[in-house]
């Protein structure tokens, strides 16, 4: 929906290589969504299934409990395929807690954000670390003093190929050093921000509790940011330049 939560959208596009990269290795794509989304080009052992006949609620949870796998953003279908227990490789993420991965072996990168007030694009310690980024990720100051840089299709298709990798290792592959530092430091903003009362998730005191519970417990997620894509943001203030191209600020 375009006109809310902008944010949370982006280019399906952007995905055909990535799209490309599953069926080079003999796999096929279902696209789930909706018929309002843009169509996809006709691709070999790929299926648009926003656009077939054929859809239905009752099918959309078969196709998510079925899949080798699982690639999404910030949506319904992605809680979905983390219920029924499939491996998760999450996009254009907006959010380090909620949505973070959730089981060992799962997986995610997130979208870029660039400062207007700084004129460059943050880096991901700077994000992670940022006061005005909360428990909901960056949200509303998407649209205040920020604004965003979906993942390219090279970025998206790294990703791809990299969680693809890791199945073939098993769930018990160990994450990277710079992984480990990374969900260390997360886990410390999250614990921060649950024990400081300054934080009011809800003015009911029940449903502040209830909150706090729930964003407790994101500290168990097990899974982690992709390799190559924080070795790449980890430490530089600017995506790559195919990333960039997709930002407001240099449109």
């Amino acid at each position: 929906d375009w006109n809310t939560d902008t944010y949370r959208n982006s280019s399906i596009l952007n995905y055909i290589p990535a799209i490309q990269a599953i069926t080079a290795a003999n796999g096929y794509v279902v696209r789930l969504g909706d018929p309002s989304m843009v169509k996809l080009p006709a691709l070999d052992r790929l299926i648009d299934y926003a656009h077939s006949g054929d859809r239905s609620e009752v099918m959309d949870l078969y196709l998510i409990r079925e899949c080798r796998f699982f690639v999404g953003t910030v949506s319904g279908p992605i809680e979905v395929a983390w219920l029924f227990q499939r491996p998760v490789l999450g996009t254009n993420q907006i959010d380090w807690i909620s949505y973070f991965p959730r089981k060992a072996g799962d997986r995610a990168i997130l979208k870029h954000v660039y400062s207007r007030a700084n004129q460059r694009f943050l880096s991901l310690q700077e994000v992670l670390e940022h006061p005005e980024f909360s428990l909901y990720g960056l949200g509303e100051a998407y649209e205040q003093d920020y604004e965003v840089a979906e993942n390219s299709p090279a970025e998206l298709r790294d990703a791809v190929l990299e969680f693809m990798e890791g199945l073939e290792a098993g769930p018990g592959r160990a994450c990277s050093p710079l992984q480990e530092e990374f969900n260390r430091r997360r886990k410390l903003r999250l614990r921060e921000w649950v024990v400081d009362p300054g934080t009011t998730f809800s003015r009911d005191p029940c449903e502040d509790v209830i909150q706090r519970y729930r964003h407790a417990a994101a500290d168990s997620f097990a899974g982690a940011l992709g390799e190559r894509f924080l070795e790449a943001n980890w430490f530089r203030d600017s995506p790559t330049e195919d990333a960039a191209e997709n930002s407001p600020a240099r449109a």
